[in-house]
Order: structure tokens, then C-alpha cells, then sequence
């Protein structure tokens, strides 16, 4: 029973073997560390929002590469090989899955600080995504798979060890019964410690399995629970604080086509005043609509661009300025003065020598309080009707 659990091993090793390979060539494929041609498309925009995070992934890189050539060698070499052997090789190939798990969520990392600027779609940016979610499900099958081919060993080891305790302990009882000597209370013994070994193997596994780690990188905010208390695998027991701060913030129907992906903006906290501002990025628009109070609001997300001087706390209230689009010396007028026809030409009715007259423009931004700039079809200096009283 025990050999055949160590030939599926073998199986499950070369298994897991591939997988790292193809989990390294897509994390590459992003990078661009081996294959320096694969990310020449994107490579400007990678990480921008926050560039340690490019430099966190190429040395998680460098260390997932290193533990998979230590497991390849280790894997191709287990034609024939002992027991011994594979168990260190299992091992070498967990430490090895380890860490390209750290290197995939690494990347996961680097494109959720990457927005889509320049030649790199959303698609684009979303087709990677994916690729990288596919990489790390396929790992954590294999990873699955091999866990468990390791627990399976030490259960047949265990059974194994517990079969031939008993089988000890008759031969003793039975020499003991014969002519007893002292050796066979020395075997008792030694019986007596391999079942409790193979007893504390199962009980530090059983621990492993209940132990909790992170999703992600952070520290402890909060903690829900107070000792005593029962939760449910439902309840929020820990929250944690992610670094990187995003604001959401709502933006009427009028104003979101203002907003595009990329934009820049400046933040402000309560807790700061204004003086002390905060740079940001445009890096979600939400599609869907969300009503407050009757009116249409769309959902923006603003990344912020870490501040190493100001601390910033989860939930301080934020003032959002995004900055869209700027002209300097234009011509503007109010906006009740433009006048549109059934055709969509756009009027202004202007004084010529005294008289009301309508003169076609064409117009350009939209500004504050009411303001239009006025591209052509007027000139600094003309009056113009706002409005007439009867």
C-alpha cells in the first residue's frame, strides 16, 4: 500500500512540474523578465499607479524561477528513487508551488495598479487579467492535489506503522511467552513511539488545516469578535487594510461623459484641510446605474497615489477635483443666452445697431456656474441677449 502511494506521488510530482512551467511563462508573458519581447505593447504601462509593486513582482520572479529549477532537477531525478528521496522532493515541490503562488498574486497586483492608458485596452488589460487567474487556478489544483498526495503517504505510513506495532507486539507477547528476553521489551517500546509519532504527524496536520492566512497583503484594522464569541464561516471576523487607498465616489448622469479612464485627480481629506492634496487616477467607471434619491448616479473609482508623509485611514471623509480637460484664454458666454432649433443649430441672438439678431455658433466646453465657450460665430465685445421681459 505504502509503494503505491509513493508511485502516484511520482505521477502527481511530474504533474505539478508542468504546472509550474506554465505558470512561470505566464507571469513572464506580463513581465517580460525572460522573454523581454512578450510585453513590449504594455510595458510603458505597467504599474504605473504604483510602481514598487512592478519591482515586488520581478523579485518574486526571480525567487519562483529559482525554487522551480531546484524542483525540476529534484523531480527528474526520481527514476528509482528511495522513499527518502521523494518525500524531500515533495517537499522541494511545495516550497516550489509556494512561491509561484506568491509570484502570480505579485502580478495580480501589478495589473490591478495598471489602468488602461495608452496602447493597452480595457480588453487587453482584462484578457491579462484573466490569463493570470487562470494560471493561479491551475496551480492551486496542483498544489490541492499534491497536499494531498502527501497526507495520503503519511496515512498509509501511519497505517502501516500502526499494522506493524501490532505485528511487534505479538511477536513479542509471543517471545515473551516462550523465553522472554530483554529485547522485546526494547521493541515494545520502539513500537510504542512509532505510533506516537505517526499519532503527532496527523495531529500537526490536522493543525495546518486549521489554520487562516490573508488573501492579501495588509495590516489588521479591525477585529470583530471578542473572545468566547461563536462566528459562522459568514461572519467578517477580521478586516484587513490594504496600503493602496481607493476613494468611490458618485457622479451625476450630467457629468460622468466628462470623466474618461485615466483621468487625473486631486484629493483632499477632511482630516487634512485643503491645503494638503493627494494625487489620484481615474482607474473604474462603473456601467450600471445607482439612484439616490431619484437621481442617476455612476460609480468612480479613484485610485490614490501613495502619500509616504500623511497617514491615511480606512473611512476618512475625501473631496474629489478631477481635472478633465483645460483652455485658457477662450471666449465664453452663459449658457440661457444659446439657443437650440428643432435642427440642433445653436444661436445667439446679439445686438446689431440696436436690434435683436440671431447668429449662428458652435460651442465647446462646459464650465462652472453656468459658463459655455463659445468657439466661433461671436466676438469679444458683442451684446448679447440673455433674456428678454415683455
Amino acid at each position: 500500500m505504502v509503494e503505491n502511494t509513493y508511485d502516484d506521488m511520482v505521477a502527481v510530482l511530474q504533474s505539478v512540474q508542468n504546472t509550474l512551467a506554465s505558470s512561470l511563462t505566464a507571469a513572464d508573458n506580463i513581465l517580460g523578465v525572460d522573454n523581454t519581447l512578450a510585453n513590449d505593447s504594455f510595458e510603458d504601462s505597467l504599474s504605473i499607479l504604483d510602481g514598487s509593486k512592478l519591482n515586488n513582482a520581478k523579485t518574486a520572479y526571480a525567487t519562483a524561477k529559482q525554487a522551480k529549477v531546484a524542483a525540476d532537477s529534484a523531480i527528474n531525478s526520481l527514476s528509482g528513487a528511495a522513499h527518502s528521496q521523494i518525500d524531500v522532493t515533495a517537499l522541494q515541490a511545495k516550497t516550489s508551488a509556494t512561491q509561484m503562488k506568491n509570484l502570480l498574486f505579485a502580478v495580480a497586483i501589478v495589473l490591478d495598479n495598471t489602468p488602461p492608458v495608452g496602447s493597452l485596452s480595457q480588453t487587453s488589460l482584462d484578457a491579462l487579467k484573466a490569463s493570470v487567474q487562470t494560471a493561479r487556478t491551475g496551480l492551486a489544483t496542483a498544489y490541492t492535489s499534491l497536499i494531498n498526495s502527501i497526507q495520503t503517504i503519511d496515512a498509509a505510513r501511519t497505517s502501516y506503522f500502526s499494522y506493524q506495532a501490532l505485528v511487534d507486539k505479538a511477536q513479542a507477547d509471543l517471545n515473551d511467552a516462550q523465553n522472554p528476553p530483554r529485547e522485546v521489551d526494547v521493541a515494545s517500546y520502539r513500537a510504542a513511539l512509532q505510533s506516537a509519532e505517526a499519532s503527532l504527524a496527523q495531529a500537526a496536520a490536522a493543525r495546518d488545516k486549521a489554520r487562516i492566512f490573508a488573501p492579501i497583503a495588509g495590516v489588521i484594522g479591525k477585529i470583530t469578535p471578542k473572545a468566547g464569541e461563536y462566528v459562522s464561516s459568514q461572519d467578517a471576523v477580521i478586516k484587513l487594510v490594504n496600503p493602496h487607498f481607493e476613494v468611490k465616489v458618485d457622479i451625476p448622469e450630467t457629468d460622468i461623459i466628462k470623466i474618461s479612464l485615466g483621468d487625473k485627480a486631486t484629493t483632499t481629506l477632511d482630516a487634512y484641510g485643503d491645503e494638503v492634496k493627494f494625487g489620484g487616477a481615474v482607474t473604474q467607471i462603473e456601467k450600471g446605474q445607482t439612484v439616490i434619491s431619484d437621481v442617476v448616479y455612476y460609480r468612480v473609482t479613484v485610485s490614490l497615489i501613495d502619500d509616504k508623509v500623511h497617514q491615511i485611514l480606512s473611512g476618512m471623509t475625501a473631496n474629489i477635483t478631477f481635472d478633465t480637460e483645460n483652455k485658457g484664454n477662450v471666449l465664453y458666454i452663459s449658457a440661457r443666452a444659446i439657443k437650440t432649433d428643432n435642427n440642433g443649430t445653436k444661436t445667439v441672438r446679439v445686438l446689431v445697431n440696436g436690434l435683436a439678431q440671431d447668429t449662428p455658433v458652435q460651442t465647446g466646453l462646459r464650465g462652472d456656474n453656468g459658463l459655455v465657450e463659445i468657439v466661433s460665430g461671436l466676438n469679444e465685445g458683442q451684446e448679447v441677449v440673455v433674456g428678454t421681459k415683455q
